[in-house]
């Protein structure tokens, strides 16, 4: 069983407070990291994230993925490590 903790969440709407950035990689099928872009707002890492994968050519086999993350490292441990599978229901 994992047991995971809970994240702390700010939303920043005032100029000064720092935020947790939005990090944009490319995913091969290899499972290879490759960094694209730091975004401060969801809207525009999503905005980011859905026009490259709109422009990749039909036979690239990679994916694009938006982590939320203190900093780089974070983000790609995160997208390193294996998850979990989903339960959906009850057995």
């Amino acid at each position: 069983m994992t047991i995971r903790r809970p994240r702390q969440i700010v939303r920043c709407y005032a100029p000064e407070v720092t935020c947790m950035p939005y990090f944009v990689y490319r995913l091969s099928p290899k499972l290879e990291l490759r960094y694209i872009d730091t975004k401060d707002r969801y809207q525009e890492a999503r905005a980011l994230v859905r026009s490259l994968r709109q422009e990749r050519a039909p036979d690239d086999d990679g994916d694009y993925r938006l982590i939320f993350a203190n900093q780089q490292g974070e983000a790609e441990k995160l997208l390193s490590t294996p998850r979990d599978e989903r339960v959906i229901g009850e057995d």
